[in-house]
């Protein structure tokens, strides 16, 4: 075997490998799945229609992008008349503030019976405390129409008073 022909040999299975291995290289990249729905192509996309939705409805009130322009995802197109979201907004402001009048009022009611509590706490102790003083002088007076009463009993057993005396210690008593 001739020194060049083994040469040439190895330059083409070099060559050979380095082919299958650009085949190989090609068929893995060109077999790449796309998400369904979607297509890999080249070239230009024109179209004549387009159709965009805000999540509100309303008239457009300036369009920013044009026919032609280059434009990436999430970019401002157009800006919509916000009346009615102005109007949605303001309406909620107003039943915020009207919360917060409630709240104050309720604040109000508190802090006056937060006053008042105490003050009728007070008033009915000191009511409690009369009605025990009332409670101690009618247990002093009935106590003391018992020892009347006794003492009438021995005094007309004796003889020393009277049956209408004593019938009179024995009604005060009985009340």
């Amino acid at each position: 075997m001739n020194i060049k022909t083994g040469r040439t040999g190895i330059v083409l299975l070099i060559a050979a490998a380095i082919a299958i291995a650009g085949g190989v290289a090609y068929y893995v990249q060109s077999s790449r799945k796309l998400p369904e729905g979607l297509i890999a192509a080249s070239g230009r996309v024109e179209g004549d229609r387009i159709m965009a939705s805000a999540k509100f409805p309303g008239r457009l009130r300036e369009v920013r992008a044009h026919e032609g322009d280059e434009l990436k995802a999430g970019v401002l197109i157009a800006l919509l008349e916000d009346e009615s979201v102005q109007a949605r907004t303001e309406q909620a402001r107003q039943a915020v503030n009207a919360a917060g009048a409630q709240l104050i009022g309720a604040q109000a009611s508190l802090d006056v019976a937060e006053k008042e509590v105490p003050m009728a706490i007070t008033v009915a102790d000191a009511g409690v405390s009369q009605a025990e003083a009332l409670y101690s002088k009618a247990q002093a007076v009935a106590l003391q129409s018992k020892r009347d009463a006794e003492r009438h009993q021995a005094l007309f057993d004796k003889g020393v008073i009277e049956k209408h005396r004593l019938e009179q210690a024995e009604l005060d008593h009985a009340e």
